[in-house]
């Protein structure tokens, strides 16, 4: 599109005062803010606003309609809460966000490492999922994250920034997989976010709350291929302005696999991602569509 450069420049300078106000605040307040601003989201969006209820509806169909909606509600507040949140977190010295984040699980990290074949951090659309990378960077770990630039040029530069900005690093997800078995070979860490809809090209459908849905198999046919292990991830914001980055353990790839593998693989990476939503479900996106027929 011909306008497309001057609509990138317009949203990119709309943006830029929004960035001012919200690295000038305290992280408390920013989240308090972000909250508020998703509930406001949540009343007038009413088209995600439904799809939410209806993927609520079928993930936890024993649930009451009133506890179903609070979950919604909760989900828009949480990701601008999020948001809001990784704007302020910004203007944290390096040792004062040392000091606000707690890694539960560490050991599963060391195990993990011990291997030798590096380690592929595997995270969802859940909590704060920014705050994982954050965790692992100052712990001397910096991450090699996988993900789709943005449309606009402008904000795809400051998105990178942002998650550049404690020391990891961006792979572009068109070609990433040569790139991943790269860093992977020198014994570092690659972090993916495998929780959307995957299309159907290198994808398999497993059942994710009960119903299938198009998965990725991208993290294994990395882990097979290197012999990395897989370690499930997620970080999440604690009262006080603190961080909490949550390990589990890790899922080893087969010494043989067989051609079953990469499906028995993913399958255990869908259920930890379950499993973990299922334990807080109101920081999932659930305004996403994630169950599709193709």
């Amino acid at each position: 599109m011909k306008d497309a450069p001057i609509r990138h420049r317009l949203e990119y300078l709309a943006y830029l005062p929004i960035r001012a106000v919200l690295s000038s605040m305290p992280v408390s307040l920013a989240r308090r803010s972000g909250a508020a601003l998703g509930d406001v989201v949540f009343r007038l969006d009413r088209r995600r606003r439904h799809l939410a209820l209806d993927n609520l509806s079928r993930a936890f169909p024993e649930r009451p309609a009133a506890e179903r909606e609070s979950i919604a509600r909760d989900s828009y507040r949480h990701l601008g809460s999020s948001l809001f949140n990784t704007f302020a977190g910004l203007r944290l010295s390096r040792e004062e966000l040392c000091e606000r984040i707690t890694i539960e699980g560490f050991e599963h990290l060391i195990d993990a490492e011990a291997m030798g074949r590096g380690v592929i951090l595997l995270s969802a659309h859940l909590g704060t999922w920014e705050v994982a990378a954050w965790a692992l960077a100052l712990s001397g770990r910096p991450v090699h994250v996988i993900g789709r630039p943005a449309d606009n040029p402008h904000l795809d530069r400051e998105m990178r920034r942002i998650r550049e900005h404690w020391g990891n690093q961006m792979i572009v997800k068109r070609g990433a997989a040569r790139s991943s078995i790269r860093v992977l070979r020198k014994g570092g860490y690659l972090a993916l976010l495998v929780d959307q809809h995957a299309g159907t090209k290198s994808a398999v459908r497993l059942p994710f709350f009960g119903r299938p849905a198009w998965t990725s198999t991208l993290p294994a046919r990395l882990s097979v291929k290197s012999g990395a292990p897989v370690v499930p991830g997620y970080g999440y914001l604690e009262p006080g302005g603190r961080y909490r980055m949550t390990v589990r353990e890790p899922i080893v790839p087969p010494d043989r696999p067989d051609g079953d593998a990469l499906v028995e693989l993913t399958k255990r990476y869908v259920d930890a991602g379950e499993r973990e939503i299922r334990l807080r479900p109101g920081e999932w996106m659930w305004m996403h569509r994630r169950w599709r027929d193709s």
